[in-house]
């Protein structure tokens, strides 16, 4: 799909900003983290001389631990929309901003696990 390679893209730089290491195996990991990205909405409209296909995606995180099976509280469900033709700019934007959200929350959880030793 158009987002899911942006979405991998600015999750694995944000992991790295972050300090984390991104690996593809969930049994090398100590978070396993999965989206589910679905297309909900299609919708073609012509403007201006020109058709453009806008397509709105939901973008559902889900995050548990691999060792004990923690889950790992996730963003909310993100909607984005965009036409791929001429929007791939606006699934790049809303990416980084799905995955700063989903360090945010990974980050969190290693710090209350921390904190409860």
């Amino acid at each position: 799909m158009e987002i899911c390679n942006p979405l991998r893209s600015a999750v694995d730089e944000a992991l790295e900003g972050a300090g984390m290491t991104s690996v593809r195996r969930a049994n090398a990991a100590d978070v396993d983290v999965s989206a589910q990205v679905e297309v909900v909405q299609t919708n073609v409209d012509r403007q201006f001389g020109q058709t453009f296909a806008t397509r709105n995606y939901s973008v559902v995180l889900s995050g548990e631990t691999t060792k004990t099976g923690e889950v790992v509280s996730m963003p909310a469900i993100a909607n984005l929309s965009f036409d791929p033709r001429v929007g791939s700019e606006r699934a790049v934007e809303r990416s980084r901003l799905i995955s700063s959200r989903l360090v945010e929350r990974v980050q969190e959880f290693a710090a209350a696990k921390q904190r409860g030793r």
